[in-house]
């Protein structure tokens, strides 16, 4: 008698355990599918400017979302492939920094990179010029573009003219067909 006891409650116990497992899954794909629903898709082209606009419009995460983000970084938008989804918020540092997240179709985060150089923010005497612009290039890809202008200062913040340079560094993120992000800069 003592055995088939034994054996009801052990089989009762395991499939409660794995109802729950699959019940916490279920849950956590919908409450990231919501969370998706609920962010702008951007499209192909899409460009930000990150001296001239700012997180307004962005999605503000609301308390069901903080599985996945922490409400209060504001959500600029998402592209995905299908089964990769990519979402760039902001957080705040110097400025607003956008940072680019991948998550498969559940909300499990695969990878996550900074965008943009943000030497903008800098403000330093050396700096004449800065503009740095970001855009979606494709379903897969983004470009982050700044042009900084600088003339070397001297102790007394006197600069010489003969020394000004302009340089373009371009930052190229990808997101691969695993939702791994892969950099590459240039700097001429």
């Amino acid at each position: 008698m003592r055995i088939p006891i034994l054996i009801l409650t052990s089989v009762t116990i395991l499939s409660c355990g794995t109802k729950s497992t699959t019940s916490d899954n279920t849950e956590n794909t919908n409450a990231f599918q919501n969370l998706v629903s609920n962010v702008k898709t951007l499209e192909t082209g899409y460009a930000y400017d990150l001296l001239e606009q700012d997180t307004e419009g962005c999605y503000t995460p609301k308390d069901s979302d903080t599985l996945f983000y922490n409400q209060p970084f504001p959500i600029l938008g998402q592209f995905n492939n299908g089964t990769i989804y990519s979402l760039i918020h902001f957080e705040p540092g110097d400025d607003m920094w956008p940072i680019i997240r991948t998550f498969d179709k559940s909300g499990k985060l695969i990878d996550n990179a900074t965008i943009a150089f943000g030497n903008c923010a800098a403000g330093d005497c050396e700096f004449d010029d800065c503009d740095e612009k970001f855009k979606l290039i494709n379903q897969n890809t983004i470009e982050d573009i700044i042009t900084l202008v600088t003339t070397p200062c001297d102790s007394l913040g006197n600069k010489d003219p003969k020394l000004t340079k302009k340089e373009i560094w371009t930052r190229t993120l990808t997101v691969d067909e695993k939702g791994k992000l892969i950099v590459k800069e240039v700097k001429s």
